[in-house]
C-alpha cells in the first residue's frame, strides 16, 4: 500500500498541467504581463508590492507575495525591472520562489512608442512532506528543483490626440518550457503562456481619466479573459484616487 500511494502521487504529479500565479491587479506587476511594459510606465521609477491569500475556509491558505522595482529610460532608452516572487500552497508547502530581470528597449516612430522586452528568471520549486499523512511512517527527503525561465514581449503605445492614448502589447512566457517535475523519472514541462493586454486612455479633463482595458492569457488548457475599466481622479500633483472594475469572463467580478 505504501508503494502504491507513492506511485499514485508521482503519476498524478506527472500528468498535471502547471499554471502561472496571477494577480487581479495584473497591470501593477507588469513583469507578469509583458516585460516590455516597463518602458511605457508613467513614472521614471516604480516600486510595487503585492500580496494575495486564498482558500482560508477550505484548507491551508495559498499565499503569494511579489515585489518589483522598475526604472524607465535609464540609458539610451533602455528600461530595467527586478521582480521577486514567493508563492506557497497547501499543507505540503508547495513553493515557487525566485526572481527575474527584465530589460526593455523603446524607439520613437512618429506618434508611436514601440518597445521590445526580454525577461530572464531563476526559480526554485520545492515541496515538503512533513505535514502529509501516510499509512506508514516514512522518511522522505524534501524535493526541490531550480530552473531558468525565458520570456519575450512587445508593446506599441500610440498618441491619438493630446488627451487620448492607445496601448497594445503581446508577450510569450516560458519559451524554453522549463521542466517542473520534482521526480527524476518524469518530466512535466511548463506550457508557453501567451498574453494580450490593451488599454485606451481618455483624459476627460485635467483631473479625471477614464481607461477601458482588456487582458487575455492562454496557457495550455487554461485561459483567463478580463474586460473592465479604470477610473482615476487626481486630487493634486502628488496624489490620485484610482478605482477599477473588471469582469473575469465566465468566472467573477473584480
Amino acid at each position: 500500500m505504501r508503494c502504491f500511494n507513492i506511485l499514485l502521487f508521482f503519476l498524478l504529479t506527472s500528468s498535471m498541467l502547471a499554471q502561472d500565479i496571477h494577480f487581479s491587479m495584473y497591470d501593477k506587476s507588469v513583469s507578469f504581463s509583458n516585460p516590455s511594459l516597463i518602458a511605457s510606465q508613467e513614472n521614471s521609477y516604480n516600486l510595487v508590492i503585492q500580496r494575495r491569500s486564498q482558500w482560508h475556509s477550505v484548507t491551508t491558505p495559498f499565499n503569494t507575495a511579489c515585489m518589483s522595482f522598475s526604472a524607465k529610460n535609464i540609458y539610451k532608452r533602455f528600461s530595467y525591472a527586478i521582480t521577486l516572487l514567493s508563492d506557497q500552497a497547501g499543507d505540503s508547502r508547495f513553493a515557487t520562489d525566485g526572481g527575474s530581470l527584465s530589460v526593455a528597449k523603446s524607439i520613437k516612430y512618429r506618434q508611436n512608442n514601440i518597445s521590445t522586452g526580454v525577461q530572464l528568471g531563476l526559480y526554485q520549486r520545492s515541496i515538503s512532506y512533513d505535514n502529509l499523512v501516510f499509512l506508514q511512517t516514512e522518511q522522505i527527503q524534501n524535493n526541490d528543483r531550480f530552473f531558468l525561465d525565458f520570456s519575450l514581449g512587445v508593446t506599441m503605445q500610440t498618441t491619438l490626440e493630446s488627451n487620448k492614448e492607445y496601448l497594445i502589447s503581446i508577450s510569450a512566457y516560458h519559451l524554453n518550457k522549463p521542466n517542473q517535475s520534482l521526480t527524476y523519472s518524469q518530466k512535466v514541462f511548463l506550457p508557453i503562456k501567451y498574453v494580450l493586454y490593451s488599454t485606451y486612455l481618455n483624459k476627460i479633463n485635467t483631473k479625471t481619466d477614464f481607461c477601458p482595458k482588456l487582458y487575455a492569457s492562454f496557457q495550455g488548457a487554461s485561459k483567463e479573459i478580463l474586460v473592465g475599466f479604470d477610473f482615476l481622479y487626481n486630487l493634486n500633483d502628488e496624489f490620485s484616487l484610482i478605482s477599477s472594475v473588471q469582469n473575469r469572463l465566465n468566472d467573477a467580478m473584480v
